[in-house]
C-alpha cells in the first residue's frame, strides 16, 4: 500500500522542523547584495555570521534582533560614522537586542541622542562581546541595560573622546557604562578622553578590570576614571589609571558610591600604576563596608591613598610626582619604569591569582607576558628590565 502524498508530506516537514537551522555567512559591502549593515541586520537569523568588508558607512542605523550573531569586519576596519547624529529608536547607532552577539573590528562615532545618551552600541540582549572595537564622539559610547544573568565582555577595544555635547546640567555621558549585569570584564583596551562622565561605569555584579589604560591625558575632563557604582567583587589588575588636570571629581577609583554601607563585596586592586595630575585627590574612595585590598600598586602625585577602609601592602607611594618615579617618559604616559626607580623589586609576593600574567606595551594597543625580573616583583602595572 503506497503511503498518501499528504502522509509522507508531513513526515517530511516534521524531519526537516528537528533538524538544526543552518547558519548563513551575510556579506555586506558595495556591490554585495546587502550594501549597509542596516539590511544584513533585517535579514539576519539565529547563528548567522555578518561579513562586513572594510569601510566607512555612513548614517547607518541598525537594530540586531537575532541571536548568536557574529558581526566581523573582514579586509580592515570598518567605520559606522553617523554624521548626521543619527541614531536607531533614539538610543544607538546599533541597538543589539539578540542574546550572545559577538562584534569584531567595527568603530562607531558621532551617535546623538535627544536624550543625551545616544551611543555606539546599546545593549538589550543577554551576552556580548565586543574585540577590536572602537568608539568616539558619541555621547556615549557603550550603554548597556540591566540583566542579572548577563556578561559584557570588552576585549581590545578603544574608547575615547566620548560625552560630546554633555555638560554637568544635563545627562552625564559615559566612555563604557554597563548596567546590572552579572558580570563585566575588560581587558587589553584603552578608555580616554572622557568628557564630564567616568572612562568606566558599571553596576555588575562581578567586575574584572585588567591591563587597559584608562586616562585622562592632557585634554580629558572624567569625573571618575573607574566608577564601580554598586560594589561587588571587583579586581583591578595591572591597570595604567591616570587623572589629567582638568578633573571633573578628584577621585580616580570610586567603588559603591551608590549603595555605600548596603554594597556587596569586594575591591581588589594589584600591581596598578597610578597617576594624578591634579594638585589634590584621592587614588581611591570606597564607601562599601568591607575593606579594599591594594597589593603592589604605585601611586604617583598628590592626594590622600584613599578614603574608606583599605588593606594595603606592597604599595609604593611617590606624592611629588612623575620625576620621582623614573619613568620612561611621563610626558608621552610611557609609565614603564627605569631600572633605578624606586618601585623596582619593592611589591610583595602574591598568591597565583593575583599575580600578573602580562603588561601594556605602550603606544601599541598590545600586552606582553610579565616575568618578575629581580629579587622581588615591581609594584605597579610594569616589570623594569634588567640594567
Amino acid at each position: 500500500m503506497i503511503p498518501h502524498r499528504r502522509v509522507v508530506l508531513s513526515a517530511v516537514l516534521l524531519l526537516a522542523s528537528a533538524l538544526p537551522a543552518q547558519a548563513w555567512d551575510l556579506k555586506v559591502g558595495p556591490g554585495l547584495y546587502y550594501t549597509q549593515p542596516s539590511q544584513a541586520a533585517k535579514d539576519a537569523k539565529d547563528g548567522d555570521r555578518v561579513l562586513i568588508q572594510a569601510g566607512t558607512y555612513e548614517n547607518d542605523t541598525a537594530t540586531w534582533k537575532a541571536a548568536d550573531l557574529t558581526i566581523q569586519a573582514v579586509g580592515g576596519p570598518v567605520r559606522i560614522v553617523s554624521r548626521d547624529g543619527r541614531v536607531a529608536g533614539n538610543k544607538a547607532i546599533w541597538v543589539v537586542q539578540g542574546d550572545r552577539t559577538t562584534i569584531d573590528g567595527i568603530h562607531f562615532s558621532g551617535a546623538r541622542s535627544s536624550h543625551h545618551n545616544g551611543a555606539g552600541i546599546r545593549l538589550e540582549g543577554r551576552d556580548l562581546t565586543l574585540r577590536n572595537c572602537g568608539f568616539s564622539d558619541n555621547q556615549m559610547g557603550i550603554l548597556t541595560g540591566h540583566d542579572p544573568e548577563g556578561v559584557v565582555v570588552i576585549e581590545r577595544c578603544r574608547f575615547a573622546d566620548n560625552g560630546v555635547g554633555i555638560t554637568p546640567k544635563n545627562r552625564i555621558g559615559h566612555n563604557i557604562y554597563i548596567g546590572r549585569q552579572k558580570r563585566f570584564e575588560m581587558r587589553f583596551s584603552s578608555s580616554t578622553g572622557a568628557n564630564v562622565g567616568h572612562a568606566v561605569k558599571s553596576r555588575a555584579q562581578e567586575n574584572h578590570i585588567a591591563y587597559n589604560h584608562i586616562a585622562d591625558h592632557r585634554e580629558g575632563r572624567a569625573s571618575y576614571l573607574v566608577d564601580l557604582s554598586e560594589g561587588g567583587d571587583s579586581l583591578l589588575i595591572g591597570n595604567v589609571l591616570q587623572q589629567g588636570p582638568k578633573w571633573e571629581n578628584d577621585t580616580l577609583v570610586s567603588f559603591a558610591a551608590e549603595k555605600k554601607s548596603k554594597a556587596a563585596g569586594t575591591l581588589t586592586m594589584a600591581y596598578n600604576t597610578l597617576v594624578n595630575a591634579a594638585d589634590q585627590g584621592y587614588f581611591l574612595r570606597n564607601y562599601a563596608p568591607s575593606a579594599a585590598v591594594l597589593v603592589n600598586n604605585l601611586l604617583v602625585g598628590p592626594g590622600e591613598i584613599a578614603q574608606g577602609p583599605v588593606e594595603a601592602q606592597g604599595t609604593v607611594r611617590l606624592p611629588d610626582g612623575p620625576a620621582d618615579a623614573q619613568f620612561v617618559d611621563a610626558d608621552a604616559f610611557d609609565y614603564r619604569l627605569e631600572p633605578a626607580s624606586p618601585a623596582v623589586d619593592a611589591g610583595t609576593e602574591t598568591p597565583p591569582q593575583l599575580a600578573p600574567a602580562y603588561s601594556l606595551v605602550h603606544g601599541t594597543g598590545r600586552v606582553q607576558e610579565r616575568h618578575t625580573v629581580g629579587a622581588a616583583p615591581d609594584a605597579g602595572a610594569f616589570e623594569a628590565e634588567a640594567p
